[in-house]
């Protein structure tokens, strides 16, 4: 049972380039259309507490472990976008948040695509039949065509810019699980990484490349 569902969170007044119309007003009428209620801001949580069940986190990534720990306390599912933070300290508090979470009976989920698509869980699947073969190594990779800016979300390292928080987290994680699959684990932690990257003039890594082996001799 809810009451709006979804109560969607994203800095329209942030310098990640994000504002897809540039009126609130407008983009929350075309949310609340669709089941989906808008705030720019937490306060929306404190203030509205009948406003939605659940809160789907997809402003920069720096914030997300401020907005876990505030929709936890108003009683609140959280699901957020990946990177869940952009250091240690911010994964500590998002895990906290988590913990709470669970304690009040409260779902918290990240939307890393690899670990919710169909057809990866399928190529999975046939990884741990035996169907595909014995598996050696794994290639993945993603990349897209960023912005020059220097203030954007890709390129400005306050808020978490760089390629490997961004999408590096994709090829990683399928590996990891292609590994896991290929010894009849749900996942599988290397042994041993080996890295570089190219760190532009904001000091973020642009691109970067990395080989991995794990404990049953894949490579990645």
């Amino acid at each position: 049972p809810g009451n709006q569902g979804l109560l969607l969170i994203e800095h329209f007044a942030s310098v990640d380039g994000f504002n897809r119309t540039g009126d609130l007003a407008q983009v929350s009428a075309d949310f609340t259309n669709q089941g989906i209620c808008y705030a720019d801001t937490v306060f929306a949580l404190a203030s509205n507490q009948g406003l939605a069940d659940a809160v789907l986190i997809a402003c920069a990534s720096k914030y997300h472990p401020y907005y876990a720990e505030e929709t936890v306390k108003a009683g609140k599912h959280v699901f957020m976008e990946k990177p869940v933070a952009v250091d240690g300290p911010g994964i500590r508090r998002v895990l906290a948040a988590a913990q709470v979470a669970k304690e009040k009976n409260l779902k918290v989920g990240v939307g890393l695509m690899v670990r919710h698509c169909r057809g990866r869980q399928e190529l999975l699947d046939r990884i741990r039949s035996g169907e595909i073969g014995e598996i050696k190594a794994v290639q993945a990779a993603f990349a897209f065509r960023g912005g020059a800016d220097p203030n954007s979300r890709d390129l400005n390292i306050a808020l978490g810019g760089g390629g490997i928080l961004d999408v590096g987290c994709y090829p990683l994680s399928l590996s990891r699980l292609v590994a896991g699959a290929a010894c009849g684990k749900p996942f599988l932690e290397p042994s041993d990484v080996q890295g570089a990257a190219y760190v532009g003039e904001t000091n973020v890594d642009e691109y970067a490349a990395a080989v991995l082996k794990f404990p049953n001799d894949v490579l990645a």
